[in-house]
C-alpha cells in the first residue's frame, strides 16, 4: 500500500511539475527592514524572521537553516553589536527550527509541545529547547519586552505569536488557513 501511495504522489508531482516554471520559485534577495524602534524583519529564502533589539540582548525568530542563520547573523551584526540571547521558534516544523546552533549562547524558546515532537523525529536534526512555556511567556531583552503566546494549532501544535507591546508589532508564521486553524476540525479524532 505504501509503495502505491508513493508512486501516486510521484506521478502527481511529475504531471503537475510540467506546468511549473523554475523562475516562479526563485527566492527574492535577502532583505532587512526596520519595522519600528528596535524591531526588524529579515526576509530570505521564503522565510521571515523577527529581530528585536533590547539594551542587553537580541531575540530572533525562525532561523530556518544553518546557512540562512549564518546570513542572518551577519545582517544582525550590521545593526547591533549586542549578542543574540534568544532564538524563538514560531512552531515545531523542521523548516523553521534549523540553524539555532549558529547563535551559540542564545537560549532556544518554544512551546512545550515542541518537546514531544522533537523527541519523536528521526528525520531531522532538532534544536535543544532551553525555555519552554505553556500559554504565555515574557522575555526581557533589557528595556524591551517580547511576549510569546501559544495559539490553538495552526500549521503545527506549538504555534506561537511573538508580540512586542511597546511598538505594537506581532510576528507569526504559517497561520494561513482561511477561517480555521489547521487540524482544528480534526481535534475530536486527533491526539495532540
Amino acid at each position: 500500500m505504501r509503495d502505491i501511495f508513493a508512486r501516486l504522489v510521484l506521478m502527481i508531482i511529475f504531471i503537475n511539475g510540467g506546468t511549473l516554471h523554475a523562475q516562479e520559485f526563485k527566492p527574492l534577495p535577502p532583505q532587512m527592514t526596520k519595522v519600528a524602534d528596535g524591531v526588524y524583519q529579515y526576509f530570505a529564502g521564503f522565510y521571515s524572521s523577527l529581530i528585536v533589539i533590547g539594551n542587553e540582548g537580541v531575540l530572533v525568530t525562525d532561523t530556518a537553516s544553518k546557512e540562512r542563520a549564518q546570513e542572518l547573523k551577519k545582517e544582525i551584526a550590521k545593526i547591533t553589536n549586542l549578542p543574540v540571547t534568544y532564538v524563538g521558534l514560531s512552531h515545531e516544523h523542521f523548516d523553521h527550527v534549523g540553524g539555532t546552533g549558529v547563535f551559540k549562547n542564545a537560549r532556544v524558546v518554544c512551546h512545550v509541545n515542541c518537546k514531544d515532537i522533537f523527541a519523536t523525529t528521526m528525520v531531522m536534526p532538532v534544536p535543544e529547547v532551553d525555555v519552554e512555556f505553556s500559554d504565555t511567556i515574557s522575555l526581557d531583552l533589557g528595556g524591551k519586552i517580547v511576549e510569546v503566546f501559544h495559539t490553538v494549532p495552526g500549521d503545527g501544535v506549538a504555534t506561537s505569536i511573538y508580540w512586542v507591546p511597546d511598538v505594537k508589532v506581532a510576528f507569526s508564521a504559517d497561520m494561513y488557513n482561511d477561517r480555521e486553524f489547521f487540524l482544528l476540525t480534526h481535534a475530536k479524532t486527533q491526539i495532540f
